[in-house]
């Protein structure tokens, strides 16, 4: 094993900048000061169908993680409060709140818990971005009931494309 000799002052001098602390303001310089690695990769992550997915009244779509949905009609395809787990992999789950009709017609006025699946990620073609292009939902049946059937959000909906003009 062979030992480089480093004279006394070299010595000191590199151990002087290893214990240097770095300011809390100091980047390395590979990485560019406007672009931060969060948004970078929010940016590669896919988004849940695309922003005219149900037209101007439509809320939420096209976005990453969106923490309400709307529609643009009725209350029951209004969810808010929604909670992502598994964003970015082949099937993304939401657990969140919406309205759900009273059996003789109205709705109740208490919100009921839903849980969604996001599948399908594929490129949309009018945005260029990945998104999941489908979507299921399971809604309680009425405050404190039970969850129901599984429904294809949409009627079987495209969610690459836009529903309304």
């Amino acid at each position: 094993m062979r030992i480089a000799a480093v004279s006394g002052a070299a010595a000191a001098l590199l151990v002087t900048i290893a214990l240097t602390p770095l300011s809390a303001t100091a980047r390395p310089a590979s990485v560019p000061q406007t672009i931060r690695p969060s948004t970078t990769a929010h940016a590669l992550l896919p988004t849940l169908g695309v922003s005219h997915s149900f037209g101007r009244f439509g809320r939420g779509w096209g976005l990453v993680r969106p923490e309400h949905l709307f529609n643009g009609g009725d209350p029951s395809g209004h969810v808010v409060d929604i909670h992502w787990s598994s964003w970015g992999d082949a099937a993304a789950y939401g657990k969140g709140k919406t309205w759900t009709y009273k059996p003789h017609g109205g709705y109740y006025r208490t919100k009921v818990a839903i849980k969604l699946k996001a599948v399908k990620v594929r490129r949309c073609r009018s945005t260029g971005r990945r998104a999941y292009s489908e979507m299921f939902g399971w809604v309680l049946n009425r405050p404190g009931g039970h969850f129901g059937k599984r429904f294809l959000w949409a009627d079987d909906h495209n969610l690459c494309r836009a529903r309304h003009p």
